[in-house]
């Protein structure tokens, strides 16, 4: 999960919350993630990414800086991730249409897949290495792009003759339309 966090630091504390950090470090837990921070040019303000489990783990970074720094937390997304939230989780090809030409889409897929994995998102499908499997993924991927908008896709090729993984996924509710399509 992403945070916005504003630090405001205490008046004329700015040069000692520097010289904690260049003695100390971060002192934020191995699962607490810095992402990227800005100044403001009077010093009195830094707005920092951080990527967190949650809410809760931030707190342990952050009760090393509190005698010097008051802190915002806001819980954030990326524009990518709000743009996808937006979109409805449906599929703009009429039925017939899917029925018609079901193995251009997802559920021929499917039913090509060596295995299926669920996903917190989705679902990872495992496809052996064959003759045109790609190529097939690939034609998939960009019919269901036109009609899921809403849908992510990656594929990941193994090295050798390994598998052929593709991990379809999206906002809340994916998992559940995607399960509809077996």
């Amino acid at each position: 999960m992403l945070f916005v966090v504003v630090e405001r630091f205490r008046p004329g504390k700015a040069e000692e919350v520097y010289r904690r950090f260049r003695e100390r470090g971060r002192m934020a837990p191995d699962d607490v993630r810095y992402v990227a921070s800005w100044v403001d040019l009077g010093y009195e303000r830094c707005f920092q990414v951080m990527e967190a489990g949650d809410e809760a783990r931030l707190s342990e970074w952050m009760r090393h800086w509190t005698d010097l720094v008051d802190f915002e937390v806001i819980p954030v997304r990326t524009s990518e991730d709000a743009a996808a939230a937006a979109l409805p989780i449906a599929c703009t090809l009429a039925p017939g249409e899917l029925a018609a030409r079901g193995d251009a889409f997802l559920p021929g897929l499917i039913a090509t897949a060596s295995s299926h994995e669920p996903l917190e998102d989705g679902v990872r499908l495992r496809f052996d290495a064959k003759d045109g499997i790609l190529a097939r993924i690939a034609a998939v991927v960009e019919a269901e792009h036109r009609c899921c908008a809403f849908l992510r896709f990656e594929i990941r090729v193994q090295a050798g003759d390994g598998p052929i993984l593709l991990d379809v996924t999206g906002p809340p509710g994916t998992k559940d339309f995607l399960g509809g399509l077996r």
